[in-house]
C-alpha cells in the first residue's frame, strides 16, 4: 500500500514537470516542492498494512543511503552562504547594482538577492525536491515493475508533451502549451528555451529506447513471437522527428551518441540469441524501421536549415567566439573565488563585473544593443562560480555514488537501466556547453531518472544474490 501511495505521487510529479513551463513560475516551484514532499513524508506515515515496511525500517534504511547525508550538507552548505550574504541587490527604477553588506569572510557567501528572480533560497527548494524524490524512490520503491510503471509513464506523458509541441509548431502558434503567449521563437511545447526541450526529449529517447532492447532481449530469451520493442522503437522515432523540428545543435548530437549506444545494444542482443529462430526476422523488422526513417527524414526535412545551424556551431566553438569569452570570463570569476563561490544563484548578478573586461560581450555584433547574461551557457563553470570547489565537490560526490552503480554491479544492469544511465551521461555532457541544469524542470527529471536507474541496478543485484 506505500509503495502504491509513493509510486502515484512520484507519477504526478514527474508528469507535472513536462508541463510547468520549466519550472520557473513560482507556482511551479510550489507545486513540485509539495508532491516531492508529500512522496518522501509517505515513507513515513503509519499504515495498517503487514506488507508494507514500518516506519522504522524505512528510517534505518534512509539512515544507510550517502546521497541523503551528501544531499544534507549541500543543504547546510546553501543555508549558510545565504545567511552570509557579501552583497545586496539594489534596484532604483531600471537600474540594478550590488552594495557590499558586512560578512564573515571565513564562511561561505551569497548575494542577498529577489526570490522571484534567483537567490540562496529558491535554490534551496529545489534542492529539497531533489533530495525528497531521490529518497522517496530509493527507500520506497521494492519492485522493479513499480519503477517500470514510473518509467512508462514518464515516456507516455513524454509522448504527449512532444505532440503539442510538435502541433504547436506546425501551426505557428507562439504559445506556450497553446495557452500562454510568448515572444521567442525558440518555445516548444512548455519550454521557452528549444534546447532545454531538447533535452527533455532526448531523455526520453534514452527510455524509449532502453524499453525497445529490454523488451527485445526479453523476447529473445523467452522466444516470445512478439512484445512491445517495435512500438518502442516507433516511439524513438517519433522523438527524433521532435529533434528535428527543434533543430537542437548540442540535443541532436546527444540524441545521436544515445542512439548509437542502443544500437550497439541491440546487436549484442541479437548475437547472443544465436538460437533463437525469430532472431533473423527482428533484425529485419528493425533495419526496415531504420531504413524506412532515414529515408522518410531525406525527403521531407530541410536539411539546410541544419546545416546552417551547425555551421553556426562551429562558429561559435572557436576561442574567439562569444560564447566561448563567456566561458572564460565566468571561469575567471571562478578562479577569484574558488573555494567557496560567490553564492548559490550570484552568476546573473556578480557577472556584469567581469563582463565589462571582455568588450565582444558587451555589445550584439554591428549593434549598439547591449547582452545580458542570466547564465554562462556551461553549467559545469557556473556551478564552480557559485559553489566553489568546497560545494561543487559534494555535487560531484552524489553523481559519483550513482555512477558508480553500475559499474561496480555490472553484472545487474540491465538494458533499460544502461539506457537511462547513457542518457544521464549525455545530459550531463550537454550541460558544459549549455545550461540545461537551470531549468529546475530538467534539474529534477534528471534526477528522478538517475536515482531510478540506479534504483534498479540496485534491486536487480538483491535478486542475483538470492
Amino acid at each position: 500500500m506505500r509503495e502504491k501511495i509513493i509510486v502515484t505521487l512520484l507519477a504526478l510529479n514527474i508528469s507535472f514537470l513536462a508541463y510547468a513551463y520549466g519550472g520557473f513560475p513560482d507556482w511551479a516551484l510550489w507545486i513540485f516542492l509539495s508532491l516531492s514532499g508529500a512522496s518522501f513524508l509517505a515513507l513515513f506515515v503509519p499504515i495498517n498494512d503487514h506488507t508494507s515496511p514500518t516506519m522504522t525500517s524505512n528510517i534505518t534504511k534512509l539512515l544507510k543511503f550517502p546521497v541523503f547525508w551528501l544531499g544534507l550538507l549541500v543543504i547546510a552548505y546553501i543555508l549558510i552562504q545565504a545567511s552570509n550574504p557579501a552583497f545586496i541587490v539594489i534596484q532604483e527604477g531600471k537600474i540594478s547594482f550590488l552594495r557590499t553588506l558586512p560578512h564573515n569572510t571565513a564562511l561561505p557567501t551569497s548575494i542577498d538577492s529577489p526570490f522571484n528572480k534567483i537567490n540562496p533560497y529558491r535554490i534551496l527548494l529545489y534542492v529539497i525536491s531533489c533530495l525528497c524524490i531521490s529518497s522517496s524512490l530509493w527507500i520506497g520503491i521494492r519492485k522493479r515493475r513499480s519503477l517500470q510503471t514510473l518509467f512508462w509513464v514518464f515516456l507516455a506523458n513524454g509522448l504527449i508533451f512532444t505532440a503539442i509541441g510538435l502541433y504547436l509548431r506546425f501551426k505557428n502558434i507562439s504559445k506556450l502549451l497553446g495557452i500562454k503567449y510568448t515572444p521567442i521563437n525558440t518555445m516548444f511545447s512548455s519550454f521557452v528555451y528549444s534546447n532545454h526541450a531538447a533535452a527533455y526529449i532526448y531523455l526520453l529517447l534514452s527510455v524509449a529506447l532502453g524499453f525497445c532492447v529490454y523488451y527485445l532481449s526479453s523476447n529473445l530469451k523467452s522466444f516470445n513471437k512478439s512484445t512491445p520493442y517495435l512500438i518502442c522503437g516507433l516511439i524513438g522515432v517519433f522523438l527524433w522527428l521532435a529533434l528535428f523540428v527543434i533543430a537542437s545543435r548540442g540535443g541532436i548530437v546527444i540524441a545521436s551518441a544515445i542512439t548509437l549506444c542502443a544500437l550497439c545494444a541491440l546487436i549484442y542482443v541479437l548475437v547472443q540469441a544465436r538460437n533463437n529462430p525469430y532472431r533473423k526476422w527482428i533484425a529485419i523488422s528493425l533495419i526496415a524501421l531504420l531504413i524506412g526513417s532515414a529515408i522518410t527524414l531525406h525527403y521531407t526535412y530541410d536539411w539546410r536549415r541544419l546545416d546552417g545551424r551547425f555551421d553556426q556551431f562551429s562558429t561559435e566553438i572557436s576561442e574567439n567566439s562569444r560564447r566561448s569569452l563567456l566561458r572564460e570570463a565566468t571561469y575567471e570569476m571562478f578562479e577569484d573565488n574558488s573555494v567557496f563561490g560567490w553564492g548559490a544563484g550570484s552568476f546573473q548578478y556578480y557577472f556584469p563585473v567581469y563582463r565589462a573586461k571582455y568588450p565582444d560581450l558587451l555589445y550584439a555584433k554591428n549593434s549598439k544593443r547591449k547582452y545580458f547574461y542570466n547564465h554562462a551557457h556551461s553549467d559545469w563553470i557556473e556551478t564552480l562560480s557559485d559553489y566553489g570547489i568546497v560545494g561543487s565537490s559534494l555535487f560531484a560526490l552524489i553523481g559519483l555514488y550513482f555512477f558508480s552503480l553500475p559499474v561496480i554491479f555490472f553484472r545487474a544492469l540491465n538494458p533499460l537501466s544502461f539506457m537511462v544511465f547513457i542518457g544521464c551521461l549525455g545530459f550531463i555532457a550537454h550541460a558544459y556547453f549549455d545550461f540545461v541544469f537551470q531549468s529546475p524542470a530538467l534539474l529534477l527529471t534528471f534526477c528522478f531518472l538517475l536515482t531510478a536507474a540506479a534504483r534498479a541496478v540496485s534491486l536487480r543485484k538483491r535478486l542475483l544474490k538470492s
